[in-house]
């Protein structure tokens, strides 16, 4: 760059003995006038990536939330699986020619069922909805709520989840017996609540992030794409809690309609001779299903650490370019300067 900013000067002065003092006054006008644009152009590159590497390291907080927040949903599959282990082992201990189905045993279904219920309900009227909403970001809806609106709806979705762990008034499937209400009335908000957290963090993220098209940089690019993977793993792991969604992939046979695990129980309990394997094929597909949510959340902590580190080498990558721009600007503008200065015809 020296060596050809000394040509373009002897060029000049070339230029200027050529054509006198005017003509060769205006050339040098000229070329300071490209000179100082060009360290505009770069002067406004240094600004804008200074405010992306400030912006992604900003973010680098909400993706450490991300990370635990996701680790910390898998608590309602686990404790579902614990439900089921429990549960099959105690069926073990039943008589099928005359069983005597002990009560903890319902209040134990009861308990599982309810718990997926409510995080069904809790996925259904806020969480698909509110994720929906946060799709801006993405699809660049200008129609759509503002961040404020997404916090709202997340904060109406905590305060519900007493309600939604409600036990039923008039429960259907699940038997009528006394230990079943006291039971289900110490479910814990806790393990409902990481969801809805999940969907809170993700949505101050992307405002907290630069919008694509300020970023400027090859590996915000890989940013971007991760980020909508992520909110597209999210929506299908909120949808695996749907109680349709269940209710079609735990059946005691493809060609019979859907039953619970409590009907299957119930059934069993009431008519003698019914063969228990019967509920242990429903325990067995209900547990494929609780497996697969689990490994969905165990993979989105994994997908929002690999975004932590991304978000790293963003704001790498704009610490480098803000260096190289502010550098490249002194030297144009120096490069101005002595234009300025420069010889004289």
């Amino acid at each position: 760059m020296a060596a050809h900013y000394v040509t373009a000067q002897e060029n000049m002065v070339e230029l200027g003995q050529a054509l006198g003092r005017e003509e060769g006054a205006e050339v040098a006008a000229e070329h300071e006038a490209r000179v100082r644009e060009d360290a505009r152009v770069d002067a406004r590159e240094v600004t804008t990536a200074t405010m992306v590497r400030q912006r992604v390291e900003a973010a680098l907080g909400p993706l450490e939330r991300l990370v635990t927040v996701c680790e910390k949903a898998t608590a309602f599959p686990r404790e579902l699986q614990r439900l089921l282990r429990d549960f099959e082992a105690a069926l073990k201990g039943t008589n099928e020619a005359s069983p005597d189905v002990p009560e903890a045993l319902v209040a134990m279904v009861a308990k599982a069922e309810q718990l997926w219920e409510a995080n069904a309900r809790l996925a259904q009227e806020h969480l698909l909805e509110t994720l929906q909403d946060i799709n801006f970001y993405f699809t660049g809806d200008l129609t759509s709520p503002s961040d404020c609106e997404v916090a709202k709806r997340c904060r109406r979705a905590t305060e519900d989840i007493p309600r939604l762990l409600q036990p039923p008034e008039c429960p259907q499937s699940i038997p009528n017996v006394s230990p079943v209400s006291v039971e289900l009335q110490e479910l814990s908000p806790a393990l409902l609540q990481p969801p809805v957290a999940v969907v809170a963090t993700l949505d101050d993220l992307l405002a907290t992030l630069p919008r694509r098209d300020m970023m400027l940089l090859r590996s915000a690019e890989s940013l971007h794409w991760s980020l909508a993977d992520f909110t597209r793993g999210l929506w299908a792991t909120l949808y695996r809690i749907d109680g349709t969604w269940w209710q079609q992939n735990v059946s005691s046979d493809d060609d019979d309609p859907p039953i619970s695990l409590s009907q299957a129980l119930d059934a069993y309990k009431s008519t003698p001779g019914t063969p228990r394997n019967r509920v242990t094929t429903v325990v067995s597909k209900w547990q494929g299903s609780v497996a697969t949510l689990l490994d969905s959340w165990v993979q989105l902590a994994g997908a929002a650490t690999e975004l932590s580190n991304t978000c790293r080498e963003v704001a790498t990558e704009a610490a480098d370019r803000v260096a190289t721009a502010t550098a490249r600007a002194m030297e144009l503008q120096h490069k101005a300067a002595c234009g300025r200065r420069g010889p004289r015809w």
